[in-house]
Formats: C-alpha cells, sequence, structure tokens
C-alpha cells in the first residue's frame, strides 16, 4: 500500500510540474503583448458603409504596423442612436484602453465622457465631429469646402446637360448636424455666387433614412415642375434621392451632386443617375487617426487638427487609379 501511495504522490507531484511549466508558456506570450496598443474606435454607426470605411482604415494601419497596435471597433447601428454611442464611449473607458478614436454624433453629447477620458491619461481623437472640450486631435474634412466643391459639381453637369442655370435646386440632408449645416452653409453659397438664377429649395431631413429620403424625393419630383437638381447631403440621402431618380428616369434631365462614396452612390454615379460624388476620405478618419493616437502614447507631438481633404469624383474619372483606391476603400494600402 506505501509503495502504491509513494507512486501516487510520485505522479502528483509530475503533474503539477508539468502543469507549472505549461502555465509558463501560455503566459509568455501576455508579456511580448504589452507592447502592443489596445486602441479603441468608436463609430458613428454601423449601418453605414462610410463609417465601415473609417474601420478599414484603422485596421489598416494595425496591418501595416504588425505587432504595435489592437484595433477593437465599436459603435450603435445608426447615428440616430445617440445615447448608445454615449454609453459604449463610457463603457470602453472603464476598460481603460491605450487610445481612443470616435465619431461623435455632436458637439455635446460625449464632452463629459472625454473628459474622463482625457484625465485618466487615455488620448482621444474626434473624427469628423468636433466636440466642446480640448482632445488629442480632431480629423475632419472642411465642410464648407465640401459644400462648396458639390455646388461647382451641380453646376458643372447642368451645363453639361445643354441645361440654362435657372430653376430649383432640392437639399435632403440626414439631420440637424453641424458638419451637415456646414455642407449645406457652403454648398449655399457657392450656388449664389456661381448661379444666382438657381433657387435654392428649404433643405427636407430625412433622419439618415434612406427610405425617408426615397419619399422626400418622390414628394419633390411630383411636386416640384422646375426642379433642376438635387444635392444629397451625405451617403443615405443620395442613395434615396438616386432611387427616385432611378425609378422615374428623371435623371436624364435632373442633375445630382452628393457627398460620401457607398456602394449604392458608387453605382449610381457609374450608370450617370448621380453626377458628382463629393468623396472625403473616411479611410483616411481611421488610418491617420490611429497614427495620431499612436504618436501621442508614444511622447510624439501630433497636430491638434488634421484636415484629409475632399475629392469631387464624376463618372468619367472613376476609374482613375486614385480616385477608384478612394471609392473603394479595400483597395487602399496607405495614406
Amino acid at each position: 500500500m506505501k509503495k502504491i501511495l509513494s507512486i501516487m504522490f510520485a505522479f502528483i507531484a509530475l503533474s503539477l510540474f508539468l502543469i507549472s511549466c505549461e502555465k509558463k508558456d501560455t503566459q509568455q506570450p501576455k508579456s511580448d503583448a504589452k507592447n502592443v496598443k489596445e486602441i479603441a474606435v468608436i463609430l458613428k454607426a454601423t449601418d453605414s458603409e462610410f463609417w465601415q470605411s473609417m474601420a478599414l482604415g484603422a485596421k489598416k494601419y494595425a496591418e501595416n504596423n504588425p505587432g504595435t497596435v489592437n484595433i477593437t471597433v465599436y459603435g450603435p447601428q445608426t447615428e440616430a442612436h445617440i445615447a448608445e454611442l454615449v454609453a459604449i464611449l463610457e463603457n470602453v473607458i472603464s476598460q481603460k484602453p491605450d487610445g481612443i478614436l470616435v465619431a461623435p454624433s455632436n458637439a455635446d453629447s460625449i464632452v463629459v465622457a472625454v473628459n474622463q477620458a482625457m484625465s485618466k491619461g487615455i488620448p482621444v481623437v474626434t473624427a469628423d465631429n468636433s466636440i466642446n472640450t480640448d482632445v488629442t486631435t480632431h480629423i475632419a474634412t472642411d465642410n464648407i469646402v465640401g459644400g462648396a466643391a458639390a455646388a461647382d459639381a451641380l453646376v458643372e453637369a447642368i451645363k453639361a446637360k445643354g441645361q440654362k442655370l435657372e430653376g430649383k435646386v432640392a437639399i435632403i440632408a440626414p439631420d440637424v448636424f453641424e458638419v451637415i449645416d456646414r455642407r449645406i452653409e457652403g454648398f449655399v453659397d457657392r450656388i449664389a455666387e456661381i448661379a444666382p438664377n438657381l433657387e435654392i429649395m428649404e433643405p427636407r431631413y430625412c433622419d439618415n433614412d434612406i427610405a425617408k429620403s426615397l419619399n422626400i424625393s418622390q414628394d419633390i419630383l411630383l411636386s416640384t415642375d422646375d426642379l433642376i437638381g438635387f444635392y444629397g447631403a451625405n451617403n443615405h440621402s443620395a442613395d434615396g434621392i438616386a432611387r427616385a431618380l432611378r425609378e422615374t428616369g428623371k435623371y436624364k434631365s435632373i442633375s445630382t451632386a452628393a457627398y460620401d462614396s457607398d456602394p449604392e452612390e458608387v453605382q449610381a454615379l457609374a450608370d450617370g443617375v448621380i453626377n458628382a460624388l463629393i468623396v472625403q476620405d473616411p479611410w483616411a478618419l481611421g488610418y491617420k487617426g490611429v497614427e495620431f493616437l499612436v504618436d501621442s502614447i508614444n511622447g510624439k507631438e501630433v497636430e491638434e487638427y488634421f484636415n484629409p481633404g475632399v475629392t469631387s469624383i464624376t463618372s468619367d474619372k472613376m476609374n482613375e487609379p486614385k480616385n477608384k483606391a478612394m471609392l473603394e476603400p479595400k483597395l487602399r494600402e496607405e495614406y
């Protein structure tokens, strides 16, 4: 019996030794992982190709810089879910990431949470919407410039159809946001400058819902005899406009300029339903946003504001290499 017990104790001791060695082996990668920075990327919405492009840019930075960052992407389903975005940010802060890249819904909703993050030493980069507090870096298009580019593109499209610069132009926008207001302001001011005989109708808002934009577009088409153009202030607004014009065939006489570049917009551009897209490079928001966070974490000075710019793309130029990469973010490699 003693011999059996001795064998059992020896077996147990050997097992414990092997388990101890196994634990050391599994813990070793964790020590290496300490050098990998945890970056949280919070999109304004997950239902939009625009914001998914931002996520692709962030992930591409990680792919191009292996072993430096781990990207985790969050976001509410739609841009209308503002309270959910705030809750996501608060939860992310509680997990103590090394840095946060966030696309805010508006100027005020995440201010308290961002102040909390910054006070804990977590750098925060905002994308698209600025907020009413200090952050590490803000990355955004100059939407006044973008709106003006849309006006230029629309006027050129009207001229290309051999039409006079007279009649009404309808604006459909997602909601009353600061960036949208500036896009509309830039558009209206530029039209007044270059085509004063065009009448700009009051903006109609679709709650960033494609179906609502479609309904609004159909209503405008039915009720406005002298309509000559549309301006879609974001992708979902433009998708609704394109569907209405495609269904009626009125794109042959009514021109459209629109912001962003989701697949439906790109197809509408290729088909001549939309005449120009103002592309603001959401991919760069993600790529440069993570780059700025990493630089800040490593003690480097970073720019307080970075403007990735806008590009006006028409159907005859959409296959040029630079434009093609802008319209198809999966093709992008570097900024």
